[in-house]
């Protein structure tokens, strides 16, 4: 017998009663109560606390981790940023600093249960190093932890000219999975192409590749035509087309180092109404009858995106989960019934609706101008540099000036922002409480898309960012310094 390994007064889930673990050789053998001590066998009292099975972290970044501020933060809080620090900071990079790294976090996630992890590794970096790195770390680390190194095409395959030989020889230093930026390629052809490269080579060497396609169900929805995502001609997602769809499906089903995950789609944002999402689910469902007709394959995921509304102005009405999930989970379950086949787990996309209302912006009131028999200006220190969405679609919010906010709202009025830009305008026909200089202005839901979407037009700075929480508020963004958002000018 090898190595014993019990464990004793261990509280399962579903167990009312404490019970005994007997591992031999990481092999589970026994699991009850009152199992004798085998001699020699390492021995763990539990003492009545939950026994888990171990966590796992399946997208991780070590080659990057525990750099934050290095060479600089993160001002922006954007992935393009976050992107442009990554470039910088593998010019300094040393293998001794991303094994110290990565080991100390992947430490870190072991002491707090979790024993498999993927991680991503550049692999559109000319010296690989970030790869040769992990790989050395991944055997070093592989009595503690089960680590699997994804091939990642940082710079995209086609938009970087050597990423498709860097990937191969990435596989061949011993990265576990090929992955794939299919959508973020210059165009839907180049992502299709993503893919295709991403198949080959997971074939080609017999490595991993797990695939979820997002398709375009051909669904309209959303509260503006530039937040609609699931038109056919919407540049999201695969067309359904059966020349197109079912070839690159078969593909994935068919090949033993694909695994077909499902389905996903995205049809909009900003919607109210549970019909378009019905629509939407029918078009996948057609898929995936049709792909088990054609494959004899049960598509285990299906993910029906997101885009539930939140309340920005009086006319709106968040909609609870419920509203739109049950029809759709009903729609599912009475297809996948009726046709003899297995429910595919069902995930959504709840972004917007989580945080949205969470956020609000504070603007200081500058100029208040009245046009004779017109308009009522109040100016802002903001406006389209840090919510973009009234410029760019229609977006439409509430506000209220916070230092008057026992007030009664009398004055119609139009918030404007400091760009130099006739659409420059974060509300118009707002009711305001005489608003005058130097008042703080509330704009309410900008928790989602506000600062996210911030930018520097016209050269202007991005705001602070704060945590507030009863009387406690804490700095989390600094305030952008007119250094900072220059410093990688030449």
């Amino acid at each position: 017998m090898g190595k014993q390994l019990f464990i004793k007064n261990a509280r399962l889930r579903g167990r009312e009663n404490l019970t005994d673990i007997l591992i031999n050789d990481s092999v589970f053998a026994r699991i009850e109560p009152g199992i004798q001590v085998p001699n020699g066998a390492q021995v763990i009292d539990a003492a009545g606390k939950l026994v888990l099975p171990p966590f796992c972290d399946p997208h991780q970044h070590l080659d990057a981790t525990l750099s934050v501020g290095n060479p600089r933060y993160n001002m922006s809080g954007t992935l393009l940023e976050g992107i442009q620090i990554w470039g910088e900071r593998k010019l300094s990079l040393t293998k001794e600093v991303i094994k110290e790294n990565a080991i100390k976090a992947i430490k870190w996630e072991v002491a707090n249960g979790v024993l498999k992890m993927r991680t991503h590794a550049d692999a559109t970096d000319r010296s690989l190093l970030t790869v040769e790195a992990l790989v050395e770390v991944r055997e070093e680390m592989k009595d503690l932890v089960d680590l699997q190194i994804v091939a990642f095409p940082q710079d995209c395959v086609f938009t970087f000219p050597e990423a498709p030989q860097l990937m191969e020889r990435a596989i061949k230093m011993g990265a576990d999975v090929v992955g794939g930026l299919p959508y973020i390629e210059f165009s839907r052809e180049d992502g299709v192409a993503d893919v295709r490269f991403a198949f080959d080579l997971a074939e080609k060497y017999g490595r991993q590749q797990a695939v979820l396609f997002r398709i375009t169900p051909e669904v309209s929805a959303g509260a503006h035509a530039h937040v609609t995502t699931g038109k056919r001609d919407s540049k999201f997602g695969v067309p359904i087309d059966d020349h197109i769809i079912y070839p690159l499906i078969g593909r994935a089903i068919h090949s033993p180092n694909i695994l077909f995950k499902g389905l996903h789609f995205h049809i909009g944002s900003q919607i109210f109404d549970f019909s378009p999402y019905l629509e939407a689910t029918k078009k996948a469902l057609e898929v995936i009858g049709e792909i088990h007709r054609r494959f004899g394959y049960s598509v285990p995921e299906l993910v029906v995106g997101g885009g539930f509304g939140i309340r920005y102005t009086g006319d709106e009405e968040r909609k609870p989960y419920a509203w739109f999930m049950d029809p759709v989970m009903e729609l599912i379950n009475n297809f996948c019934a009726d046709r003899g086949l297995s429910p595919p787990r069902v995930g959504i996309e709840p972004g917007r609706s989580i945080v949205g209302d969470a956020g609000v912006t504070l603007y200081t009131v500058g100029a208040v101008k009245q046009i004779p028999g017109g308009t009522l200006y109040v100016s802002i220190d903001g406006g389209m540099s840090d919510n973009i969405r009234p410029a760019l679609y229609g977006a439409e919010y509430e506000a209220v000036i916070a230092n008057k906010a026992g007030d009664i709202p009398s004055k119609k009025a139009t918030v404007c922002g400091k760009l130099c830009e006739s659409g420059d305008r974060i509300i118009e026909d707002v009711y305001l409480a005489g608003p005058e200089r130097g008042d703080i202005l509330c704009v309410f839901a900008t928790g989602a898309y506000g600062y996210s979407m911030a930018s520097n037009y016209n050269k202007l700075p991005k705001p602070a960012v704060v945590f507030v929480r009863g009387s406690e508020a804490n700095l989390v963004v600094r305030r952008q310094t007119l250094g900072a958002m220059t410093e990688d000018e030449l």
